[in-house]
C-alpha cells in the first residue's frame, strides 16, 4: 500500500542556537505542500585514468533546501515571520497578543544572520514512510499573496544544514482550529487612501542568505549569512489601468502601501485575529501601458519599498492572535 500526503504532518520549532538539538516542543504547522529535502552535492573527480566512464560517485557537502506552501495561518505563520525578520516584539490586547515583526539590524549570532528553526515531517502512513528531521533551517524568502476569490497564500523558501530520519517521531503541540483568511477580508490602501483596483497582489521578502562553507571537519555547511543586500517589501500585482497610478510611476513619486486582513476568529470582545503589512516608502518600478484585448484593461505592476530613516525600517508586518510569544 502506498503512502498518502493526506496523512502527512509537518511540525516546526524554534532552536535555541545553531547546532543545538531541536527540542520536543513542536508546533503543528498546517501546509498544502512541501519539497524540503536534505541532499548531498556530488564531488566530481576529473582525473583522467584511461577509462571512458564517469568516475565513482563521491558525496560532497550536504544541506537542506526546498519550500513550504499553504494558506496563511494567523498563528503558525508567525513562526516563519520571526525566522524571516529575525526578531519580533509582543504586546497584550484583551485576551490576545499583537506581534510586530521588524527587519533585524544585525546578525542573530556569529554563525547566522537569522534564527534557526527545526522541522519534522511525518510522511504518510506509519510503517510505510518514516519521520524526517531538518535542523538549522533558515527562512530565506517569503511570498504572501492574495487573489480575488481565494485565501491568502504564503510560500517560504528555506535552506539549512542537516537532515535525516527521526528515531522518535515529534510530539506536537496543537493549537485550536484556526481558519485561514479569505480575500473578502482584505483591504488595500495606497498613500493612505483605500483602493479597489487590484485583482491580485504579492509581497515578497528576500533575506539573500547563502550557505557559507569552511574547513571545519564536517561535510555540511558552516555558516548562513546574507551575501548581499536584503530585498524586503517588493510587490507585484494585477491592477486596473489608472492615469493617477501611471503619473505616480512616471514622475517617480513616493507613496505608501498597506494591506490589512481581518481574521474570522474572535479572541475576546472586540479583539480579532488580523494581519497587517505596511510599506511606508514605496515607488512603482514597472507600470506597462498595454491593451491586451477588448475587455477591462489590466496590467502587471511592480514596486519596491525603501528604507525610512524616521521609523528605522523598510516595512513591518503585524500579526494579532492568541499566541503569547514567538521567541
Amino acid at each position: 500500500m502506498p503512502a498518502f500526503g493526506s496523512n502527512a504532518s509537518l511540525y516546526v520549532t524554534n532552536q535555541a542556537s545553531m547546532g543545538s538539538t531541536a527540542p520536543n516542543s513542536w508546533t503543528t504547522f498546517p501546509f498544502a505542500n512541501s519539497n524540503m529535502e536534505f541532499s548531498y552535492a556530488e564531488l566530481t573527480d576529473d582525473s583522467i585514468t584511461g577509462l571512458v566512464d564517469d568516475p565513482d560517485v563521491v558525496r560532497g557537502i550536504g544541506g537542506v533546501a526546498g519550500s513550504i506552501e499553504g494558506n496563511f495561518n494567523p498563528i503558525t505563520a508567525g513562526i516563519l515571520l520571526r525566522g524571516l525578520f529575525g526578531v519580533s516584539s509582543v504586546g497584550a490586547v484583551g485576551s490576545g497578543y499583537t506581534h510586530s515583526f521588524l527587519p533585524n539590524t544585525g546578525p542573530w549570532s556569529d554563525k547566522c544572520s537569522n534564527p534557526p528553526l527545526g522541522f519534522a515531517l511525518n510522511a504518510g502512513e506509519s510503517g510505510i514512510s518514516s519521520s524526517y528531521l531538518f535542523q538549522d533551517v533558515f527562512i530565506n524568502n517569503v511570498e504572501i499573496s492574495v487573489a480575488a476569490g481565494n485565501y491568502i497564500r504564503m510560500r517560504a523558501n528555506v535552506l539549512g544544514k542537516t537532515g535525516g530520519l527521526m528515531t522518535t517521531p515529534a510530539s506536537p503541540v496543537s493549537h485550536a482550529e484556526v481558519k485561514p483568511i479569505a480575500w473578502s477580508a482584505v483591504s488595500l490602501s495606497i498613500g493612505g487612501a483605500g483602493v479597489q483596483r487590484f485583482s491580485d497582489i504579492r509581497f515578497t521578502f528576500n533575506n539573500n542568505i547563502a550557505a557559507q562553507d569552511r574547513i571545519d571537519g564536517t561535510a555540511t555547511h558552516t555558516f548562513f549569512f546574507r551575501e548581499g543586500f536584503r530585498q524586503f517589501a517588493r510587490f507585484s500585482g494585477t491592477i486596473d489601468i489608472s492615469q493617477t497610478d501611471y503619473l505616480t510611476f512616471y514622475n517617480g513619486t513616493e507613496t505608501s502601501l498597506s494591506m490589512f486582513a481581518l481574521g474570522v476568529t474572535s479572541i475576546s470582545s472586540g479583539v480579532n485575529e488580523f494581519l497587517k503589512i505596511d510599506i511606508p516608502r514605496l515607488v512603482y518600478t514597472k507600470y506597462p501601458v498595454n491593451v491586451p484585448g477588448p475587455g477591462i484593461i489590466t496590467i502587471g505592476i511592480e514596486g519596491r519599498g525603501m528604507y525610512k530613516a524616521s521609523s528605522g525600517r523598510v516595512c513591518s508586518i503585524v500579526l494579532q492572535n492568541s499566541k503569547a510569544t514567538y521567541a
